[in-house]
């Protein structure tokens, strides 16, 4: 396999899986397909975690993806090395996307430790408030300990 072909095989992947990510943080931004939530964060009550702000799904494995994942295809236009400039500048744009994708794992491996954000409220806490109940929880068995001992409301809308 000659290296116009390989572009072929590695770039419409990453575009397909730019775009998912792009969509996924898109949709994290309106849970249900509501406004609601991002209208109510945006008069400074907060719903929205800041991990979803960080938009690491829309820059880290987005765009930051998207624009190496271009670049390397169109390298390929000719099928086989028809621009060696274009294909040692392919090496350049892959390390930006290996930086947007560590952007977008360090992103969501913060909002996984935090956990959700949500409406809750508990033994200790009986008035209902939006916060992130786990985020003390830091390791995992501690975390169902908490679940089963103190009775934890998650209102759904």
């Amino acid at each position: 396999m000659c290296t116009g072909a390989c572009s072929k095989f590695i770039a419409i992947p990453l575009i397909v899986m730019a775009l998912v990510s792009v969509i996924c943080n898109i949709m994290l931004f309106f849970p249900d397909f509501k406004t609601e939530y991002a209208a109510a964060d945006r008069d400074g009550e907060s719903q929205i975690t800041q991990e979803v702000k960080y938009m690491g799904g829309l820059i880290g494995g987005g765009i930051m993806v998207l624009i190496p994942a271009i670049h390397i295809h169109l390298t390929s236009t000719n099928n086989c090395c028809a621009n060696r400039c274009g294909m040692f500048l392919s090496i350049g744009f892959a390390a930006v996307g290996v930086v947007g994708a560590l952007y977008s794992l360090s992103v969501a491996a913060l909002g996984l430790s935090n956990g959700p954000l949500c409406s809750w409220s508990n033994d200790q806490n009986p008035i209902q408030q939006w916060g992130t109940p786990f985020v003390n929880r830091h390791i995992l068995h501690t975390f169902f300990i908490f679940l089963l001992e103190t009775d934890i409301t998650v209102i759904i809308k």
